[in-house]
């Protein structure tokens, strides 16, 4: 709406002057300007929150930038000189320190995982915001947590993958060392000891090895989803831990539509419809839309309303059904 306002501003102050009747409504320049402030701020709000409730399910990666942008937004206009937004910014922050001051640390570790961002950007955001010494302490927590998540996936990997030892033929720890329970139990905390020792080992981890790559320019289009799956093979555990931080859901608006159209799919026609007939309906109907066709008066996914005719033709349809 403010969109449109700013844009026939020329024409909305022609038509004023001319009507005498609409004169009393005519914007000082003064008002004209705060008018502009006003789209300016909430121009942000409005493109964070269609990033956040697309309806094509953005990826995690995208919630720190768009937290700190808002964050940031809020913090500038609060501290800056006063102005007409200045009564109207203050309790916006105060509630956003509530809800929003406590970053997610798993979605804070989504925008790590994507290539153009990393720890860097991470920085850089926490620095603007806290200074430098917070900003490492931050950045600390952030990188922490990403190796405990990756130490559980490499794990994970490493016990469902065979014993190379022991299937060449070469005698196993617990041949040489023993194999009573207490003696398996010193060598499983060694092992688990040896995997805390990440930072001395010689070899690097896939995250180490990541992380310490040239970034991408961060002005080029990238999809993190086919990036993470054309790297499956170079990083396989770290692309499971991609895969599985990049699908949580930061927004519940997809959730809730899935829930809504449930009027759409299973309306008085179709009441005795399955459960495997409704799950195909519903897939179908996001894959087509995700191609670009348009659903709106599709009869078969049930948009579309019944006219004249085809109440006659199911009438028809009735009476055949009764003869035969």
């Amino acid at each position: 709406m403010l969109d449109r306002f700013i844009f026939f501003r020329d024409v909305i102050d022609h038509v004023v002057s001319l009507d005498k009747d609409l004169k009393v409504f005519a914007l000082t320049l003064e008002e004209w300007v705060r008018v502009c402030e006003l789209h300016a701020f909430l121009k942000l709000f409005y493109d964070v929150t269609n990033t956040f409730s697309a309806s094509k399910h953005p990826t995690s990666n995208l919630y720190f930038d768009g937290v700190w942008r808002i964050h940031k937004k809020l913090i500038d206009v609060t501290n800056g000189p006063l102005s007409s937004l200045s009564s109207m910014v203050k309790p916006m922050k105060d509630k956003f320190d509530k809800y929003w001051f406590d970053y997610s640390l798993v979605l804070s570790c989504a925008a790590v995982l994507d290539p153009r961002l990393k720890l860097g950007r991470v920085e850089n955001c926490y620095e603007k915001l806290f200074g430098e010494v917070y900003a490492k302490k931050m950045v600390e927590r952030v990188r922490n947590t990403l190796f405990d998540l990756f130490d559980e996936y490499k794990d994970v990997h490493t016990a469902s993958s065979p014993n190379l030892a022991t299937s060449s033929g070469a005698p196993s720890i617990s041949t040489v060392v023993g194999s009573n329970a207490e003696q398996m139990d010193e060598i499983h905390d060694y092992k688990v000891f040896l995997s805390k020792r990440r930072k001395a080992d010689n070899v690097k981890s896939e995250l180490e090895i990541y992380l310490e790559e040239k970034n991408p320019d961060v002005t080029e289009k990238c999809d993190v989803l086919s990036y993470w799956n054309k790297n499956s093979v170079r990083y396989p555990n770290l692309a499971c831990l991609a895969r599985d931080i990049l699908t949580i859901p930061i927004s519940t608006v997809p959730s809730e539509s899935s829930f809504s159209m449930g009027k759409k799919l299973i309306n008085p026609w179709r009441a005795s419809l399955g459960q495997k007939t409704i799950e195909a309906l519903a897939c179908s109907e996001d894959w087509l839309r995700a191609k670009g066709l348009n659903l709106g008066s599709s009869k078969f996914f049930g948009y579309g309303e019944l006219s004249v005719d085809d109440d006659e033709e199911e009438e028809e349809d009735d009476e055949c059904l009764s003869i035969e």
